[in-house]
C-alpha cells in the first residue's frame, strides 16, 4: 500500500513541501516496508521517519532490512528510521508469537523534520498478510509536460511478493480527482497509459496516482508520480482595436485598449502584458480572467509606430511566446486643442490690463512635461526555488527590459544586525548571473541585498538559501516616481491628473523656492541624456522639500555625464536639454515668487 502526504508551506517563510511514499510487501515470507522521502524538487531528504502500529507495538518487531534503515531507534510506542544519502528506506515487520501468520498490519508513517526549513508530512500503509501483497511503481518518465505537446504515454509497473510480475491487475489512473483511463497489466506487469495533455488540467504543479483497488486474494496499492505542467501563451487584440489603431490615434487624448491572453485555450490569469516601442515600455496591464487593460500616449511627432505586444510571465508555469507586432497610426494634432486656453488668456489679459496690472509673457510650455510610463509592481526579489543548506544563486535584471545587469553587486547582511556589514558579497557576471560563496546558516533569517550603479537598491528577508531572479528599476524612474508620489500626498493643487509631472509641480509651487529648485531638477535628471548614479540620485532626494533626505544641497558637481543606462528613458528623452544654471534657477523663483502665477 502506498501512502503520500504533502505538507502546505506559506511562502513567507520560505518552507519546502516534503512527499512521503510508502510500499508494504512480503519479502522472504516477512512484511517488509519500504519508503521514500522528497522535497517538492525531488530532492532527497534524510529527515527522520516514525513508525506507529494500531495495534499494540507489542504485537510487532522491526529489525533491519539490508543496507537500508540500519539506523532503527524505538522511543515509547513508534519506532524512528534514518532514511539514507538518497532518502531510501526499509524494515521487516516481524509479528509476535501467537499473533498467527495471517496478521492485519495497519501502520501510520510521519515525518518529524529536525530541520525548520521543512514541514511535516505523514502516511498509512496497511497490508493483509493473509493475502498476496503487490507494489505499484511508475516506470521513469519525463516530469515537465507541455500542455500545448503531444499525447504523453506513462507506464506502471506491478510487482508481486518477491518482486514477481502480477499478470492481469486492473490499473486506475487519476490526477487529482479527475480520472484518466483504465489499463491492464501485461504478463510483464506493467500497464500503460496514453494521455492527452489537454486532460491534465491547468498549468501548474499536478500529481498522478495509480491505483490498484485489491480483491479477496491480493492487496490494494497506489503510487504517484509528480508532475509540472508548462504551456506557451499567445497574445491577440480584437478587429476592432485594429481597425481603431489604423484609422489612428489623438496624441492629446491618448489611446486605451485591451489585449488578451490565451495558453492552449486556457484563460491566463496572471502576468503582465506591456506595449513595447524600440525596447522601450510605452504602458502595460496586468492581466484578469485572460484580459489586460493597457493606456497610453504616443509623440505627435511621428505617423507611425511599429510597436509589439509583449507578454511578461509572473511564474515558470506560463511562458512567453513571440511578440504580437502593432502597427499604430498617430493621427495629426487637433487644431482646436488650445482654443478654450486661448480665450481664456483673452480674458484674463483684458483683466489685467484694465486694472493696469502689469503683463507677463506666458513661457512656452515645455515639451518635457511628458512622464515616462512607469509599469509598477515589477521591481523586487523572486524567490524561484527554495533549497536548504546550499548558498544564494541567481539573476539580476532591469524590471523594464528584462536585459541582464552587468557588475550588479549582492550582498547579504545579518537580518536583525545593527553594524550593516556584509556578511557575503559578489558582483554579477557578464550574463547577469551571481553565486554567494558561502552558504546560510540553519535557522537563521538574513538579508538579501541587490544594486547597481544606475539601479536602486532592494532588499529581501530570506530563510534559507536558493535561486532567485533580482528585478531593479533604474534610479531615473525611481526619481520621477518619488516626485508623483509627492504629488499625490500634496492633495489637489499637485496632484495633476492623469499623473503629475515636473511642470506641473512647479507650476503648482510657483510661491515655493525649494518647490520650484526641486522640480527643475527632477526634470533635468530624469529627461536629460545622462546616467543617474547613487550620488547623483541621493543629491536630487535631498532637494525634495519633504527633506527626508539627510544628504546637503546638490552643487551640480556629481552629473555623470554619459550615454542613458536605460533605453527606455533615453527613448523618452528630448533630442537637447540643458540644465538650467543657478542664476537662471534664481531669477525664475524670484518671478514666480511676485506672480504666484506661471508656466514651467
Amino acid at each position: 500500500m502506498v501512502g503520500t502526504g504533502l505538507s502546505h508551506a506559506q511562502n513567507i517563510d520560505v518552507r519546502a513541501k516534503l512527499q512521503l511514499e510508502s510500499h508494504i510487501v512480503v519479502r522472504s515470507g516477512y512484511p517488509t516496508l519500504f519508503g521514500t522521502l522528497f522535497d517538492d524538487t525531488k530532492r532527497p531528504a534524510m529527515e527522520p521517519v516514525a513508525v506507529r502500529f494500531a495495534a499494540p507495538t507489542s504485537n510487532f518487531g522491526v529489525k533491519e532490512c539490508g543496507e537500508l534503515g540500519k539506523e532503527i531507534e524505538r522511543v515509547r510506542d513508534e519506532y524512528l528510521i534514518r532514511p539514507d544519502a538518497l532518502g531510501r528506506f526499509c524494515v521487516r515487520i516481524v509479528p509476535a508469537q501467537g499473533t498467527g501468520p495471517k496478521v492485519q498490519i495497519d501502520a501510520t508513517l510521519a515525518v518529524r523534520p529536525n530541520s525548520a526549513y521543512f514541514d511535516s508530512a505523514d502516511a498509512r500503509v496497511v497490508l493483509d498478510a493473509g493475502k498476496r501483497s503487490v507494489a505499484l511503481s511508475f516506470l521513469p518518465a519525463d516530469r515537465l509536460v507541455r500542455l500545448d505537446g503531444a499525447a504523453r504515454t506513462y507506464q506502471v509497473s506491478a510487482l508481486g511478493d518477491d518482486d514477481t510480475p502480477l499478470e492481469a491487475l486492473n490499473i486506475a489512473l487519476f490526477i487529482g480527482k479527475t480520472a484518466l483511463g483504465q489499463a491492464t497489466t501485461s504478463e510483464a506487469g506493467r500497464a500503460e497509459f496514453r494521455i492527452l495533455p489537454s486532460a491534465l488540467g491547468p498549468p501548474g504543479q499536478g500529481e498522478l496516482r495509480a491505483e490498484f483497488v485489491g480483491t479477496d486474494a491480493i492487496n490494494a496499492d497506489s503510487s504517484t508520480f509528480r508532475i509540472e505542467k508548462r504551456v506557451t501563451v499567445d497574445l491577440a487584440i480584437d478587429s476592432s482595436v485594429r481597425e481603431q489603431l489604423a484609422a489612428g490615434v489623438s496624441p492629446d487624448d491618448g489611446f486605451t485598449f485591451e489585449a488578451r491572453a490565451n495558453a492552449h485555450g486556457t484563460i491566463v490569469h496572471e502576468g503582465v502584458i506591456e506595449l513595447m516601442v524600440n525596447g522601450a515600455s510605452m504602458g502595460a496591464g496586468a492581466l484578469r480572467e485572460g484580459v489586460a487593460k493597457i493606456e497610453t500616449k504616443f509623440s505627435p511627432t511621428t505617423s507611425e509606430i511599429q510597436a509589439e505586444l509583449v507578454y511578461r510571465p509572473a511564474s515558470t508555469f506560463y511562458e512567453a511566446g513571440l511578440p504580437r507586432p502593432l502597427a499604430i497610426k498617430v493621427a495629426a494634432p487637433s487644431r482646436t486643442r488650445y482654443l478654450p486656453f486661448v480665450i481664456g488668456l483673452v480674458l484674463v489679459g483684458g483683466l489685467l490690463f484694465a486694472d493696469l496690472r502689469p503683463k507677463r509673457q506666458r513661457e512656452q510650455k515645455s515639451s518635457l512635461h511628458r512622464s515616462i510610463p512607469i509599469v509598477r509592481n515589477l521591481a523586487g526579489i523572486q524567490v524561484v526555488r527554495s533549497l536548504a543548506g546550499i548558498a544564494v544563486r541567481g539573476r539580476v535584471i532591469d524590471a523594464h527590459t528584462d536585459s541582464p545587469i552587468v557588475g550588479a553587486r549582492v550582498w547579504i547582511e545579518a537580518a536583525r544586525s545593527f553594524t550593516r556589514e556584509p556578511i557575503a558579497s559578489t558582483q554579477t557576471d557578464a550574463n547577469g548571473e551571481f553565486l554567494m560563496d558561502r552558504a546560510l546558516e540553519k535557522d537563521k533569517s538574513v538579508a538579501l541585498f541587490a544594486e547597481a550603479p544606475f539601479h536602486k537598491v532592494t532588499k529581501l528577508l530570506l530563510h534559507q538559501g536558493g535561486e532567485v531572479v533580482i528585478s531593479l528599476t533604474t534610479r531615473k524612474r525611481a526619481i520621477l516616481e518619488h516626485l508623483v508620489e509627492w504629488a499625490k500626498r500634496g492633495g489637489k493643487s499637485y496632484d495633476h491628473k492623469p499623473e503629475a509631472t515636473p511642470s506641473s509641480v512647479a507650476r503648482a509651487g510657483s510661491n515655493n523656492p525649494r518647490v520650484v529648485r526641486w522640480a527643475h531638477e527632477v526634470e533635468y535628471v530624469a529627461y536629460a541624456p545622462v546616467a543617474v548614479d547613487g550620488s547623483m540620485a541621493q543629491a536630487t532626494e535631498a532637494m525634495c522639500p519633504d527633506g527626508r533626505s539627510s544628504v546637503p544641497g546638490f552643487d551640480g558637481r556629481t552629473l555623470v555625464d554619459a550615454a542613458p543606462s536605460d533605453a527606455g528613458d533615453a527613448a523618452m528623452a528630448p533630442a537637447t536639454f540643458e540644465r538650467p544654471s543657478e542664476a537662471a534657477l534664481d531669477d525664475s523663483v524670484a518671478k514666480r515668487g511676485q506672480t504666484r502665477k506661471g508656466f514651467f
